[in-house]
């Protein structure tokens, strides 16, 4: 959002910040403003609510943060963490 606030001199004004995108979506389909959502969001059907892909320069992209509590003692939280490594060296080898 602020690439495009400081590109074309817009100043939103945030009344709400929320973490969840079912919630914001919800927000969306009572009529309460607009939101950016990952594309992921799409699949989820309001009927209020209309997606349309906003076109982003090139090397533009969101972030991603994959976090875990140090005593966690899931036996499949190596297993994941390690997907989701090779997962960013397959998409991003030169890191």
């Amino acid at each position: 959002m602020l690439f495009f606030s400081s590109l074309h001199s817009i100043q939103p004004e945030f009344v709400q910040a929320l973490g969840s995108t079912l919630t914001i979506l919800s927000l969306v389909n009572a009529g309460m403003g607009l939101a950016l959502v990952p594309r992921s969001a799409s699949a989820i059907r309001f009927e209020q609510v209309r997606f349309r892909e906003l076109p982003l320069p090139s090397g533009v992209c969101g972030e991603l943060h994959l976090v875990w509590r140090d005593d966690n003692d899931n036996p499949a939280l190596p297993s994941m963490i390690a997907a989701v490594r090779q997962a960013a060296r397959d998409i991003y080898p030169q890191n």
